[in-house]
């Protein structure tokens, strides 16, 4: 409708009155003058539209294709989640059980056959605890939960109450400078936290001594890590602890899923695979340090926009 009507409003004659020279009024109907020029551009303007439209098409069936695949994907993972948590976890609690009753004092086993019930036992238990940790991993990334606003002195409060008999029992001695209120899920900071300073905790050789600092982050440190952008600002959250460290030769598959960089039989090695998750779903990036039997220094980094300067009351 909207061309048709700029179309009739160009190629519409208009009246026109010559005056002659004895005086006499000739009227006569003609175009406007730059009728031609403006015909070419309402030409071009139309293929423009044309154009435009095909792109909107072709992009809405891509993004459709997208969201197929995406819902298809989703569907998968729910399987999964559902296999891994139901099928997969009874028969290895059934063989945990009954290869628990036959290292029973009651039971004659030979010593040899001992020895292999046992074997089979802590395999299956480490498997049972892996398949765990794989659910804990596809739940943390499909619930993306509800953003608020967090407190992160609050989910460090929270953290340290849930840790407070391994703090007792090691002593461990934990300071953090006023953290920041941020707006992000509150249950997957949660998370990291727990994660970060259940490390600190189990791999220390000494007491710990945990320290938790927050700051904005400088052009320097922009500089230093890789993969931060430089037209953006962070916020960084940087936990250092004493204990025994690790090897930076395991810097490349220290996030990655099942991938453990301690000799210690502790843990799956699915942690930092979960804190690394978390990070990225708030747009961040989290880096490691670490000299062995010295510490470990883990940062993280989220963009200022997830800071919150008033927080409401």
């Amino acid at each position: 409708m909207e061309e048709k009507r700029l179309s009739s409003l160009f190629t519409q004659e208009i009246e026109v009155h010559r005056y002659s020279s004895n005086g006499e009024i000739n009227t006569i109907n003609e175009l406007p003058r730059n009728n031609v020029v403006i015909q070419g551009e309402l030409q071009n303007i139309k293929q423009q539209l044309i154009n435009t439209r095909e792109e909107l098409r072709k992009g809405n069936i891509e993004l459709s294709s997208i969201q197929h695949d995406v819902k298809r994907y989703q569907e998968h993972l729910e399987e999964l989640i559902f296999i891994s948590n139901h099928n997969l976890q009874e028969p290895l609690r059934k063989i945990v059980t009954f290869s628990n009753r036959l290292l029973m004092p009651d039971v004659n086993l030979t010593d040899a056959a001992k020895n292999y019930t046992g074997k089979i036992n802590t395999s299956a238990s480490r498997m049972l605890e892996q398949i765990k940790d794989l659910v804990h991993f596809f739940n943390v990334q499909k619930n993306t939960g509800t953003a608020v606003y967090i407190d992160l002195n609050d989910i460090l409060k929270h953290v340290i109450v849930n840790c407070k008999a391994m703090i007792d029992q090691k002593k461990a001695v934990i300071r953090s400078n006023v953290l920041p209120t941020i707006y992000g899920s509150s249950m997957k900071m949660q998370h990291l936290f727990q994660n970060l300073l259940d490390n600190a905790l189990k791999f220390s050789s000494a007491i710990p001594a945990i320290t938790i600092i927050s700051a904005l982050a400088t052009e320097d440190e922009l500089t230093k890590y890789t993969g931060l952008r430089k037209d953006q600002q962070y916020f960084f959250i940087r936990i250092y602890d004493n204990g025994i460290g690790f090897d930076e030769k395991y810097l490349p598959k220290m996030f990655m899923l099942f991938q453990k960089v301690h000799l210690r039989d502790e843990g799956t090695g699915a942690g930092l695979s979960i804190c690394r998750k978390i990070v990225e779903e708030h747009d961040g990036f989290i880096f490691a340090r670490g000299i062995v039997n010295v510490g470990a220094v883990f940062t993280i980094f989220l963009p200022t926009y997830h800071l919150v300067v008033d927080p409401p009351a």
